[in-house]
C-alpha cells in the first residue's frame, strides 16, 4: 500500500487525477468535525463545506443512532472493531458536542481539513484489516477506499514534512480565495486563534 501510494504521489498525471479526492477527504475532515459536534454539514467535492453554525438534535441523536447499530452488529457477531470504533465515537461525540466552547469548535473546524487528511486516511487504512460486520460489510470498495487513502495520507505526510525542512511553504488562503483569503484554514489558526508558523507545523507533523 505505501508502495503505491508513494508512486502516485510521484507521477505528476496520476497526483493530478487524484487531486478531487484529496481535496474531497479535506473536506470530509471539515465534516466530521462539525457532525461530531452534533452541526450539520455538506462536504462538497470542489472546495468548500458548508457548516450550520447551531448544534442539531436530529444530527446529534440520527449519529447515536448510527453508532448504536453499529455497536450492535459488532456484539452480535462478536467483532472487537466495530464494538470498540462505536464506543470511541460515541464519547467523542458527547464530549465534542457539549463540552466544546463555540470558538473551541470553529478552531477545530479549521484544523479539522488537513487534520482529516490524516485521521480519515488513517481510519480507512485501519479500516480496511478489521472485518466489519456483515451489515456494514464493503469487501469491493474497501480496496479503492483504501488505496485513496494511502494516496492522501502519504501526500499529506511527505508535504508537511517539507514544511518542517523549510522546502515548502505553509498552505495559507484558500482554493478560491487565493493565499491571502482571511477564510483559508491557515489563515484563521494564525490570524484568529493566535497559533505561530511553528505551531501549526509542529502539530500537522
Amino acid at each position: 500500500l505505501l508502495l503505491v501510494s508513494a508512486v502516485l504521489n510521484l507521477i505528476g498525471a496520476f497526483k493530478l487525477l487524484l487531486l478531487g479526492i484529496d481535496i474531497w477527504i479535506h473536506e470530509f475532515g471539515h465534516a466530521t468535525v462539525a457532525w461530531l459536534s452534533g452541526r450539520k454539514a455538506t462536504p462538497l467535492p470542489f472546495g468548500w463545506t458548508n457548516v450550520e453554525p447551531d448544534k442539531s438534535l436530529f444530527v446529534y441523536f440520527g449519529l447515536l443512532t448510527l453508532f448504536g447499530v453499529l455497536f450492535w452488529s459488532g456484539y452480535k457477531e462478536k467483532r472487537r472493531w466495530p464494538m470498540g470504533l462505536a464506543i470511541a465515537l460515541t464519547v467523542i461525540q458527547f464530549f465534542m458536542t457539549w463540552g466544546l466552547s463555540a470558538d473551541t469548535f470553529d478552531m477545530l473546524r479549521s484544523f479539522g481539513g488537513i487534520g482529516g487528511e490524516f485521521y480519515l486516511s488513517t481510519l480507512l487504512i485501519v479500516s480496511f484489516y478489521f472485518p466489519l460486520p456483515e451489515y456494514w460489510r464493503w469487501d469491493f470498495f474497501r480496496y479503492p477506499a483504501v488505496v485513496f487513502a494511502g494516496f492522501t495520507f502519504l501526500g499529506s505526510l511527505w508535504h508537511w514534512r517539507q514544511i518542517d525542512r523549510g522546502l515548502e511553504a505553509i498552505p495559507w488562503g484558500s482554493l478560491f480565495g487565493g493565499a491571502d483569503h482571511i477564510g483559508g484554514d491557515m489563515n484563521q489558526l494564525s490570524i484568529v486563534y493566535g497559533w505561530s508558523d511553528q505551531r501549526i507545523i509542529d502539530t500537522y507533523n
